[in-house]
Protein backbone atom coordinates (compact mmCIF):
# COMPACT_ATOMS: atom_id res chain seq x y z
CA UNK A 1 0.00 0.00 0.00
CA UNK A 2 2.72 2.50 0.96
CA UNK A 3 4.57 1.66 -3.06
CA UNK A 4 0.79 2.89 -4.01
CA UNK A 5 0.61 5.91 -2.17
CA UNK A 6 3.77 7.01 -3.09
CA UNK A 7 3.89 6.51 -6.37
CA UNK A 8 0.62 8.57 -6.59
CA UNK A 9 1.67 11.34 -4.28
CA UNK A 10 -1.31 10.74 -1.78
CA UNK A 11 0.64 11.68 0.95
CA UNK A 12 1.62 14.50 2.03
CA UNK A 13 5.40 15.66 1.72
CA UNK A 14 5.86 16.52 5.47
CA UNK A 15 4.08 13.52 6.56
CA UNK A 16 6.48 11.86 8.77
CA UNK A 17 4.84 9.68 11.09
CA UNK A 18 3.73 5.68 10.11
CA UNK A 19 6.38 6.47 6.73
CA UNK A 20 9.29 4.18 6.58
CA UNK A 21 12.75 6.12 6.54
CA UNK A 22 10.94 8.86 8.09
CA UNK A 23 11.99 9.66 11.62
CA UNK A 24 10.48 12.26 14.39
CA UNK A 25 13.36 14.16 14.29
CA UNK A 26 12.90 15.22 10.51
CA UNK A 27 9.63 17.72 11.59
CA UNK A 28 11.95 18.85 14.25
CA UNK A 29 14.58 19.92 11.47
CA UNK A 30 11.37 21.14 9.12
CA UNK A 31 10.48 23.17 12.08
CA UNK A 32 13.58 24.92 13.07
CA UNK A 33 14.75 25.42 9.13
CA UNK A 34 11.69 27.70 8.68
CA UNK A 35 12.16 29.63 11.90
CA UNK A 36 15.34 30.30 10.73
CA UNK A 37 14.22 31.77 7.36
CA UNK A 38 11.53 33.61 8.33
CA UNK A 39 14.05 35.34 11.18
CA UNK A 40 16.29 36.18 8.35
CA UNK A 41 13.61 37.93 6.54
CA UNK A 42 13.08 41.76 6.82
CA UNK A 43 11.20 42.84 8.46
CA UNK A 44 11.19 39.57 10.47
CA UNK A 45 8.20 37.33 10.49
CA UNK A 46 7.04 35.07 13.53
CA UNK A 47 6.64 31.52 13.83
CA UNK A 48 3.41 29.90 15.89
CA UNK A 49 3.65 26.49 16.09
CA UNK A 50 0.70 23.89 17.55
CA UNK A 51 2.03 20.78 18.48
CA UNK A 52 -0.79 17.96 19.20
CA UNK A 53 -0.40 14.48 20.20
CA UNK A 54 -3.47 12.77 17.98
CA UNK A 55 -2.27 9.09 18.04
CA UNK A 56 -5.30 8.31 20.36
CA UNK A 57 -7.82 9.86 17.32
CA UNK A 58 -7.23 6.76 15.53
CA UNK A 59 -9.38 4.31 17.92
CA UNK A 60 -12.85 6.85 17.12
CA UNK A 61 -12.12 6.70 13.43
CA UNK A 62 -15.46 5.32 11.31
CA UNK A 63 -14.32 2.83 9.47
CA UNK A 64 -17.03 3.25 7.15
CA UNK A 65 -15.70 6.13 5.97
CA UNK A 66 -12.22 4.85 5.90
CA UNK A 67 -12.73 2.55 3.79
CA UNK A 68 -15.15 5.22 1.48
CA UNK A 69 -11.80 7.14 1.72
CA UNK A 70 -9.56 4.68 0.60
CA UNK A 71 -11.82 3.56 -2.48
CA UNK A 72 -11.65 7.32 -3.36
CA UNK A 73 -8.42 7.12 -3.43
CA UNK A 74 -8.19 4.03 -5.40
CA UNK A 75 -6.95 1.44 -2.79
CA UNK A 76 -9.26 -1.46 -3.90
CA UNK A 77 -9.25 -5.52 -3.90
CA UNK A 78 -8.28 -7.45 -1.24
CA UNK A 79 -7.81 -4.90 1.13
CA UNK A 80 -10.41 -2.51 0.65
CA UNK A 81 -13.02 -5.50 0.03
CA UNK A 82 -15.54 -4.23 2.99
CA UNK A 83 -16.96 -1.48 0.17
Amino acid sequence: MMTFLNTNNILYKHQYGFRPNHSTIQPIIHLLNLNGEAGSNSPPEYILAILCDISKAFGVVDHEILLIKLFIYGIRGTINDGF
